[in-house]
């Protein structure tokens, strides 16, 4: 019985492991050789955006800024300060990746963009 407790211990643990949470929440960067495409995802419903040259740092000046809706995991829905809006599908690779399929109006074609989750590792110094 303990075998069979600890071999199921065992099973649900990798499971919960290694699946993935599908969180869309955080700091994503989609790069090309000249552009730099960032999203700005807060868990309160809050976006902000950024596209540039890649060598452009990324102030609070130059950041567009909305809401967001995330819909059934896959449907991402933006309205911007400005009342424009973005719709994109999305499809998580995994942890650390995502694609987003959206639709750009001025040239009315899909574009696919594969952006990478940005994670800051805090360094705590030891204090002398």
């Amino acid at each position: 019985m303990k075998k069979a407790f600890l071999s199921l211990l065992i099973i649900f643990g990798s499971i919960i492991s290694y699946s993935q949470s599908k969180n869309i929440v955080g700091a994503w960067l989609w790069r090309d050789s000249t552009i730099s495409f960032s999203l700005f995802i807060n868990a309160d419903g809050t976006i902000a955006k950024h596209i540039g040259p890649i060598n452009e740092t990324i102030l609070e000046k130059n950041l567009k800024r909305g809401t967001y809706k995330f819909k059934d995991k896959q449907k991402l829905i933006i309205t911007w300060a400005d009342n424009s809006s973005e719709t994109g599908n999305v499809k998580f690779i995994n942890n650390a990746m995502l694609q987003i399929q959206m639709k750009i109006s001025e040239t009315n074609t899909i574009k696919t963009y594969t952006f990478r989750k940005v994670i800051d590792e805090e360094v705590e110094l030891k204090k002398n």
